[in-house]
């Protein structure tokens, strides 16, 4: 006995081939014309043809395909794959250059969404060049830099970092905390970033939390630029000229993994060092004389129209007087 073997809905062959109306042939005939599945059986020594029913019961499951935009983006919107241009903000997306998936408000706080004016967001320029290729070979580690010398004295007064704080920050995905991190550097607002730090955490107060500890950073690089220079009241002005520049964001980046102030301190040094020479290039402009020494600004008292430093013991007597002294007691006005 031989066997041939015709699974499918092949209706016209198996009609031809179908037993009369006597036979079993009417449910065969039903499934079929349902576009069920048959097998056929023949045996060449009688040329007896047979057919079979095949199971069209059986459970199917049916799984969603991401859809994948330039660069291998892909976004889920409520547990299903939507596009850019039809997500909300609450979105998840997942950008290989970020290492993982994030909300989408949140990528567009880092720069790598745009939102478009009809709804929905598309990538920012460039951010598909920033995937890793696969055929690129391991690029050898850069020698580390040398850790920056800390003054003692440039670290009087810094609030310290409570022990909870380090613990909070080590249940948190280091690619997550740098965004947050490089986000505070740049002036971007970080309430999405914290968000999703909660979110990963979990836990009733991990939104407050991932908030106090960003406090407490900030609160260290007030005081560590005021240790070098930076006036009560300008640090916001510091902040401001820094903000965008990559060694901005790895001073941030070394405070806040390694608790290291002096790549900032270092930055702060300069900008006042910078700060002064204008001051004095302006001040001299106006016809007062002024010099500049280890960063400080002074000015001629004679020039001022007053009289010289009063002499206290063996200090004092001479003509040259801090600028910022000159300012806060009134004989310097500066305006703009």
């Amino acid at each position: 006995m031989s066997e041939i073997v015709r699974v499918g809905p092949d209706l016209n062959a198996a009609m031809a081939a179908a037993p009369d109306e006597k036979s079993n042939a009417t449910p065969i005939k039903d499934e079929l014309q349902r576009g069920g599945r048959v097998r056929m059986r023949f045996d060449s020594e009688t040329g007896e043809t047979t057919f079979e029913q095949q199971p069209t019961d059986r459970p199917r499951e049916y799984r969603f395909s991401p859809v994948q935009e330039a660069g291998g983006v892909t976004v889920m919107q409520d547990g299903s794959p939507t596009t850019l241009a039809q997500a909300r903000k609450d979105a998840l997306v997942d950008i290989p250059a970020l290492g993982g998936q994030t909300s989408v408000a949140a990528a567009v706080t880092l720069g790598y969404l745009i939102p478009l004016p009809q709804g929905g967001y598309r990538m920012a320029d460039g951010v598909a060049q920033e995937q890793p290729k696969a055929s690129e070979q391991p690029k050898p580690e850069a020698a580390p830099k040398p850790e920056e010398k800390i003054d003692p004295k440039d670290t009087v007064g810094l609030p310290s970092l409570p022990a909870e704080t380090d613990k909070f920050i080590a249940q948190v995905p280091p690619q997550a905390f740098a965004a947050v991190v490089l986000g505070l550097a740049d002036g971007k607002n970080v309430d999405n970033l914290l968000d999703d730090v909660a979110r990963t955490i979990g836990g009733e107060n991990s939104r407050e939390q991932a908030a106090q500890v960003i406090e407490q950073h900030e609160a260290v690089a007030v005081k560590a630029v005021q240790n070098v220079g930076v006036e009560p009241g300008s640090e916001q002005d510091f902040h401001n000229d820094m903000r965008g520049t990559a060694a901005y964001q790895d001073a941030w980046l070394a405070l806040a993994e390694k608790h290291n102030v002096g790549p900032m301190q270092t930055l702060a040094r300069k900008w006042v060092q910078a700060s002064n020479e204008r001051l004095a290039t302006l001040i001299s402009a106006k016809g007062v004389d002024t010099r500049v020494e280890d960063g400080v600004v002074y000015v001629s008292r004679k020039a001022l129209g007053l009289g010289p430093v009063p002499k206290r013991g063996d200090f004092g007597g001479g003509d040259w007087s801090p600028l910022r002294q000159m300012i806060r007691e009134g004989h310097v006005e500066i305006n703009g």
